[in-house]
């Protein structure tokens, strides 16, 4: 999951950002095995992409995501 959000490399765009978010929770949910909570992970982010797209539409948005998903990878290790 690391590759999947660039290592140390933060998103240079809201869209590369908006993507790597997106692969990232759907990675995480995978992972799991649950098809359930795969499918609920899928629904939550299509209800929630505009609310998503805005808070990396900045570089500040961008580079907090980035923080974010690192914390939550060091957490689930």
């Amino acid at each position: 999951i690391d590759h999947m959000l660039g290592d140390d490399e933060i998103a240079t765009s809201g869209n590369q950002c908006f993507e790597r978010s997106l692969d990232f929770h759907l990675e995480l949910a995978r992972i799991v095995g649950n098809p359930f909570l795969l499918k609920a992970v899928q629904d939550a982010m299509t209800r929630l992409e505009r609310v998503r797209w805005f808070e990396v539409w900045t570089e500040e948005g961008r580079v907090r995501a980035f923080r974010e998903h690192k914390e939550i990878l060091r957490l689930i290790r």
